[in-house]
């Protein structure tokens, strides 16, 4: 029966090997660990980078869902006055369809920061 377990696995390398780990670990953004692992397990040595986030995404999406649960908020406000017919139908309307422009602009915004 084969264990879940990670096991340790120590070692040393040369300098030059150390140095060619580390930097074919960083070329494919990835940990020395996790490069070795995939050197190993999948016999390949050249191992292609995973993609790395845009530098500004993680405000960038911050701010999003800032402002997705504040459009949320204003959406649900105009929904409960339209129910209590407090306000104009068609004013309702076009309410919802800015609402759903400015989504649609922050989710081009997004993809275009990816």
């Amino acid at each position: 029966m084969a264990s879940n377990k990670t096991r340790i696995a120590s070692f040393r390398l040369s300098a030059e090997a150390h140095e060619k780990l580390y930097q074919q670990a960083s070329m494919a953004n990835l940990s020395s660990r996790d490069w070795l692992e995939r050197a190993i397990l999948n016999n390949q040595t050249k191992i292609t980078a995973k993609p790395k986030p845009h530098k500004d995404l993680k405000p960038l999406l911050y701010h999003v869902n800032k402002a997705g649960n504040n459009l949320n908020q204003i959406a649900h406000h105009f929904n409960s006055l339209k129910r209590q017919r407090d306000i104009n139908p068609d004013d309702v309307m076009q309410a919802l369809n800015d609402l759903e422009m400015i989504r649609l602009s922050m989710m081009e915004a997004l993809k275009n920061a990816s």
